[in-house]
């Protein structure tokens, strides 16, 4: 069985101008690994997952046993099965299935027959997408279960051009007081809620 490189520091890489994953015993391609464990994506190379034995593609997972997703031009790239087409969620190690994110972080929602719809946690219940500060996304259609109708949600578009809404409570306190002096702009310029949710 062949391994991977590895750098001074103990970190496994992938050597330029190879475009193979190391192979196991078993016939299971294997992601390299930094120091701690955690299994990283190639970078500059067409096949950015590697297979199971059975010819699957997988995600990479990091130390703890939760899978992830790569980013490539800012957005996440899915496994997209070729002949079902349908998609293959990440998940982390109790289950939860993971929202796919951009390069900030911030995640966002994949649509069926045209709507956002939620993914759902280790105990099968529906849960919302966030912003790398932890502040929840609403989808549009999701709207009158989730929002609480005694406060403000500011409107906004998530990675995947999804109309999005956030409890104007997540937001920074500065920002809070540019809100609401600026409801009725944002409601007749979208890309005026589009900078604001950059600050969420």
């Amino acid at each position: 069985m062949k391994y991977y490189p590895k750098r001074r520091n103990g970190d496994e890489y992938y050597p330029r101008g190879c475009n193979t994953f190391v192979v196991d015993r078993i016939g299971t391609e294997l992601y390299a690994r930094d120091r701690r464990g955690n299994q990283f994506y190639p970078r500059r190379r067409h096949n950015i997952f590697a297979k199971t034995r059975h010819g699957f593609e997988y995600y990479a997972k990091d130390n703890a046993g939760n899978e992830k997703y790569p980013v490539i031009q800012k957005r996440s790239l899915l496994i997209i099965d070729p002949q079902t087409h349908i998609v293959k969620l990440a998940r982390f190690a109790d289950g939860t299935q993971r929202y796919p994110h951009d390069m900030k972080g911030n995640e966002y929602y994949l649509r069926e027959k045209g709507l956002p719809y939620l993914l759902q946690n280790s105990e099968g219940k529906p849960y919302l997408a966030k912003s790398f500060r932890g502040a929840p996304f609403i989808p549009w259609n999701y709207f009158q279960e989730y929002s609480l109708n005694d406060h403000l949600h500011t409107p906004g578009k998530d990675a995947a051009g999804n109309t999005i809404y956030v409890d104007e409570r997540n937001l920074p306190p500065w920002l809070q007081n540019l809100v609401r002096c600026m409801c009725e702009i944002v409601v007749i310029c979208p890309a005026v809620a589009g900078i604001i949710m950059s600050f969420v």
